[in-house]
């Protein structure tokens, strides 16, 4: 019982820090604002999180890559054609809420807050990257095999492509606070991707 109540507090603490980072940063973020909202104790918070950067890199791994894994990489790997699940990928991320349109892509957010002044940061975070480009590039290369998409494609460079290009319209959609912007940006990247097929 214990054992559960204390995964209780960490999941609480994970999720309100990871509003709160996606809200103001992580280096804004309130910790007394994620201990408001959770109603928890300090004890309680540095009991899981000895520090603030502890708790942001766990929320690195355990709330943006698991929500990446379970939206994106789920659904290419389960797609009965992994190109089609790619497609699909690139229609839902349209379907982004305003609040999600204002604010960006957390991934996105950390990337160029912390990249550039913490190097495990930079490492948690390219671990992700890294992880979501092989996923493409593992779809491509089947898509290949399959003979759906052409030969002559570079797959691991495509990969990374597919990837910016994504994230590129959400940061744009971002800057200009339009949701027109990332419907027409990604309608673009889905025409580049059907234009691999053979």
């Amino acid at each position: 019982m214990k054992q559960n109540t204390s995964d209780d507090s960490r999941k609480k603490l994970l999720d309100s820090a990871f509003q709160e980072i996606y809200k103001c940063g992580f280096q804004s973020a309130s910790l007394s604002s994620i201990l408001s909202e959770t109603g928890l104790t300090k004890g309680a918070l540095y009991h899981h999180f000895p520090t603030k950067k502890d708790l942001g890199l766990a929320v690195i791994d355990e709330v943006i890559y698991q929500s990446i894994r379970d939206r994106i990489f789920n659904t290419i790997q389960n797609a009965e054609s992994p190109l089609e699940g790619i497609l699909s990928v690139l229609s839902e991320s349209k379907n982004r809420s305003q609040h999600q349109i204002d604010l960006g892509c957390p991934l996105n957010n950390l990337i160029q807050e912390m990249s550039p002044l913490d190097s495990d940061f930079n490492t948690h975070l390219v671990k992700v990257v890294e992880r979501w480009q092989a996923i493409y590039q593992e779809a491509l290369a089947q898509s290949q095999k399959r003979g759906e998409i052409r030969q002559d494609i570079d797959i691991k460079e495509t990969a990374l492509f597919i990837f910016a290009a994504r994230q590129g319209c959400i940061s744009a959609s971002k800057t200009m606070q339009s949701s027109e912007v990332l419907a027409s940006c990604l309608d673009r990247l889905y025409d580049y991707v059907l234009s691999l097929k053979n």
